[in-house]
């Protein structure tokens, strides 16, 4: 049995319909990244897996993990688990960390909590975290506050917190947003060093096809609330069989296949916009922007299929095929 199984889980906030029937499943140790573009869903999946949605939200479907399915527990009941078993990196350190507690209080509150440790025990172990994230004493006191660290020394706090009580699954949402590039590489490299040592479950959740491609054996790549793709990652990398996927590849920068264009020219793009959670689509919703879609794009959604690579696309007329 999966660690993790996630089974049609669609999220509604009112009349938007802002997942739909998300399905997947994560074994122990396993790395997992999501891509897609802003609003695709990809951090609604990980805050539905938390218990972190609005009030307003309702939830479908059943989100397993080790047995249980969370959707049918309180928040008293969650508590136990987020930090514990499930923990998280948020996107922007300074909003995820409290201004006004020390680093150290952050770090030890968890093991105080979950693991009923007695402050010099905790503090002893803080001191720990942070010399393995790169941030050793005497340089980086326990009793140093956010506002005293940059973003990148911010975020390995973050990471110290989410390690702090050993959990099984790390989720990890945009971990590199606002940092520069030689500190998005450094991060990216201490995330994947903790999950390998400790042998936790990893779900990366990026916009950024090289994060995935370096951090993660399996990929799912999600667009205006649903999955479209989905297989390891150097399965989907090789065919690129869905076109959005492959609309996503392109628009990256590249050398190899863009060091011709002449100077000052654009990358290419995929044309349009996501679709608003509110719009009614009755057939796929990539259809509006796909240089592929047919009529029957237009009447009824494909379903995820395996394809010949042995991983599932949502496409009536996926790459590899003759048009």
């Amino acid at each position: 049995m999966a660690l993790l199984s996630v089974e049609n889980l669609s999220v509604h906030i009112g009349p938007a319909h802002i997942l739909k029937d998300v399905s997947f499943s994560m074994e122990k140790g396993e790395t997992l990244g999501f891509v897609g573009e802003s609003g695709c869903g990809k951090s609604i999946t990980a805050m539905a897996i938390m218990g972190l949605l609005t009030e307003q939200a309702t939830v479908s479907g059943r989100i397993v993990f080790d047995g249980q399915d969370l959707l049918t527990l309180d928040d008293r009941a969650m508590c136990k688990i987020r930090g514990l078993r499930i923990a998280m990196v948020f996107q922007e350190p300074m909003t995820a960390l409290n201004p006004v507690k020390s680093i150290g209080f952050q770090i030890a509150e968890g093991m105080r909590l979950h693991l009923g440790l007695g402050r010099a025990e905790a503090e002893r172990r803080v001191v720990s975290l942070l010399d393995r994230v790169g941030l050793p004493a005497p340089r980086f006191s326990p009793d140093l506050y956010p506002h005293q660290l940059s973003g990148g020394q911010r975020q390995r706090v973050v990471i110290a917190m989410t390690m702090a009580c050993g959990p099984d699954i790390l989720i990890a949402d945009e971990p590199t947003t606002a940092l520069d590039v030689t500190i998005q590489a450094r991060i990216l490299d201490l995330i994947a060093e903790v999950v390998e040592q400790d042998g936790m479950g990893l779900m990366m959740i990026t916009h950024d096809l090289g994060v995935v491609a370096q951090t993660t054996d399996n990929l799912a790549v999600m667009y205006a609330g649903a999955m479209v793709e989905h297989g390891t990652t150097q399965a989907v990398f090789s065919s690129l069989s869905h076109p959005y996927t492959r609309g996503l590849f392109g628009a990256m920068p590249h050398l190899e296949s863009h060091g011709d264009l002449a100077p000052g020219a654009l990358l290419p793009t995929i044309p349009g916009s996501v679709p608003q959670p509110s719009e009614k689509i009755s057939g796929c919703i990539f259809a509006g922007r796909c240089e592929r879609a047919q009529d029957q794009c237009k009447v009824a959604p494909p379903t995820l299929t395996k394809n010949d690579g042995g991983h599932q696309v949502a496409c009536f007329n996926p790459w590899g095929v003759v048009a």
